[in-house]
């Protein structure tokens, strides 16, 4: 199943971001929606950089708010820095949804998934 866009009222999400462990070292976030389940709202994981530096890469997928002018992607020392990051960009764009859009957002949705942990 391809993902396809939707507009979601940011009302209908949970306040709570789950993290989900796809493979070791990597994760996906989500949210939790009031009829649609669980949501994209992005990534985490390890990565070697070529200096042999390890570092965690997040980014945000899920929302499309391109106009909110909001950082998408980065890298932190460590996973925990690595959520502060990404719910940290998460909640920017929500704030922006709110102020500049009336509470909604595009959401491009995935499959819905289990066994989430908390962020």
């Amino acid at each position: 199943m391809h993902p396809h866009p939707n507009t979601i009222a940011i009302s209908d999400l949970d306040d709570q971001l789950l993290l989900r462990r796809t493979a070791p070292d990597d994760y996906v976030v989500e949210v939790a929606h009031t009829t649609k389940g669980r949501l994209p709202v992005g990534r985490i994981m390890r990565v070697m950089r070529a200096s042999q530096r390890i570092a965690w890469s997040w980014s945000l997928v899920g929302p499309y708010a391109a106009e909110a002018k909001v950082t998408t992607i980065g890298e932190a020392a460590d996973r925990e820095e690595a959520k502060v990051a990404l719910r940290a960009a998460y909640d920017t764009v929500l704030r922006w949804a709110a102020a500049e859009r009336g509470g909604a957002l595009v959401w491009h949705i995935g499959v819905d998934r289990a066994d989430p942990s908390e962020v």
